[in-house]
């Protein structure tokens, strides 16, 4: 399986993820990056905004993409907190404060 590369007003948009085909140019996000959060966890985890950021509730830890959706929070320049809520391991972002 390849990787698309579009071209949008010719400038190249880099693929965020091997298998799949959202995109992104600098730091915008090609992709609601919610949608893209809830495409990406499925039915391993839960994904709600809050305050600019993310609320991600991993429900199947072992099967859960962690590298992937910690990878897309730094690209989309979100600091990270993994705490643990009601049991389940719970990822919250945040922007980062310039």
């Amino acid at each position: 399986m390849g990787i698309k590369v579009q071209i949008l007003e010719e400038q190249v948009l880099y693929p965020l993820a091997e298998d799949d085909g959202t995109y992104f140019s600098g730091r915008r996000c090609r992709m609601d990056p919610e949608e893209r959060f809830k495409k990406l966890v499925r039915d391993t985890g839960e994904v709600d905004p809050i305050y600019g950021g993310f609320e991600i509730r991993v429900l199947k830890p072992d099967l859960f993409p962690w590298y992937k959706v910690v990878k897309l929070l730094i690209e989309i320049g979100q600091e990270i907190w993994v705490n643990e809520k009601e049991g389940k391991i719970c990822i919250t972002s945040e922007p980062k404060v310039q």
